[in-house]
């Protein structure tokens, strides 16, 4: 089953920028992608554990315009338990590669869901 930016994605890309304009916000078309999906029976499933989230293929890229396709995931150290995904996309590696100093900030979240 398709991610819900994905659903929102394949359906918006062809449209006008007018258009595109008078859409409701991002989240708010997420929400209501979920609600349906809820409606009809068929919610994203929920993994149980860390060691089964596979990450497809087609999950780790997007496209921000029409035929521009941008990877987003650098990088994932495996499943398991101490798992750890890198999202940036690669122009914004270029930047930082031009860069001297880097300033980090670093978000340790964990699904309480999924935790081992």
């Amino acid at each position: 089953m398709e991610m819900t930016a994905q659903v929102i994605n394949q359906c918006t890309t062809s449209l006008s920028q007018a258009v595109q304009g008078a859409l409701s916000s991002l989240g708010a078309l997420k929400q209501m992608v979920r609600r349906r999906r809820n409606k009809l029976g068929t919610p994203l499933r929920v993994p149980n554990i860390l060691d089964t989230v596979i990450i497809p293929e087609e999950f780790t890229t997007y496209a921000p315009h029409c035929d521009e396709l941008v990877s987003f995931l650098l990088a994932d150290s495996c499943p398991s338990p101490q798992r750890i995904l890198i999202f940036v996309s690669q122009r914004k590696v270029a930047i930082l590669r031009e860069l001297r100093t880097w300033y980090v900030m670093a978000h340790f979240n964990q699904c309480h869901r999924c935790s081992a």
